[in-house]
């Protein structure tokens, strides 16, 4: 039985709008999940957000919003640059910051 390989990427801490270096983990992550399936392997892509901490807490309060919606542009990020993959996880904490 061969085993599965699982590539994730560095989960960025969204305390500001998503940009090109974060979208560029995204996209060669994807680049080289794509290839290992191309080649037979079987492949696991996870990608994720660090989402707690004062900057971002700081961050949301000064745009009037809550923390959820703040940071709610980086869960599409991969979806809106092209890329596909098996899980999202998002580190957060539901207590107050």
């Amino acid at each position: 039985m061969e085993k599965t390989l699982y590539i994730t990427t560095a989960i960025p801490y969204v305390n500001g709008t998503p940009h090109i270096g974060n979208a560029l983990d995204y996209l060669l992550a994807d680049i080289w999940t794509r290839y290992q399936m191309q080649n037979g392997r079987a492949v696991r892509f996870s990608v994720g957000t660090d989402e707690h901490g004062n900057k971002i807490a700081a961050n949301a309060a000064a745009a009037g919003v809550s923390v959820r919606f703040a940071v709610a542009g980086f869960g599409q990020l991969s979806t809106q640059v092209g890329t596909g993959f098996d899980a999202l996880l998002c580190v957060g904490t539901s207590l107050p910051h």
